[in-house]
């Protein structure tokens, strides 16, 4: 094995090793919070400035995937109560699954119906089946819809969301038609930042 072939396995190593550290730590993240056991430190939560936080720290992987990203309305407040840290987690893997399957676009929508706050994400690309969508929060599904395989993940993500959100007793779901997939939670306002 010459010195390139050696640098590449070594590549190829070092990646495994990290996915492999990535999916037991989103298990145990997994387990804790369908165990309960995941303390839950509410406060005021602006989702639409977290939104644009989320979308600067995923900067380097939404340049490189090539996909323009809109939020609208352009500026908040969106104040929910809630776990900041488990909210940043639910964007994080909403905002990163839908460039994984966009094509070329991703929408954020964010706005007030009856004193709830809905936090929407629609990318364009292949449409998931009908009979799919509800087998999309499950532990490790993975779906053929993607136009980029080589994004890796633990298959998780969803799952952690799902559970985030039912702490929260928010409401959530997806629909899939028309070449555009859209994830969405809604929330109650925090109405105690309001007074």
């Amino acid at each position: 094995m010459d010195e390139k072939d050696r640098e590449q396995c070594s590549e190829t190593i070092i990646d495994e090793i990290e996915h492999m550290n990535a999916m037991v730590t989103d298990l145990l993240e997994l387990s804790r919070l369908e165990a309960k056991a995941k303390e839950i430190n509410l406060e005021s939560v602006d989702i639409h400035s977290l939104s644009n936080s989320v979308l600067k720290r995923l900067h380097e992987m939404i340049s490189e995937k090539g996909v323009q990203v809109t939020v609208e309305p352009e500026e908040g407040p969106f104040l929910v109560n809630a776990d900041l840290e488990m909210m940043r987690t639910v964007l994080v893997n909403l905002i990163t699954n839908a460039v994984k399957y966009s094509d070329k676009t991703i929408g954020i929508n964010i706005l007030e119906t009856n004193k709830k706050i809905k936090f929407t994400i629609t990318n364009d690309g292949k449409t998931i089946e009908a009979k799919k969508i509800a087998k999309i929060w499950d532990e490790f599904y993975r779906d053929d819809y993607s136009n980029d395989h080589h994004i890796g993940s633990s298959g998780l993500g969803l799952a952690i969301t799902k559970n985030i959100l039912i702490l929260h007793n928010a409401k959530y779901g997806c629909s899939s038609e028309g070449g555009k997939t859209t994830f969405w939670f809604e929330m109650k306002k925090d109405l105690e930042q309001e007074k």
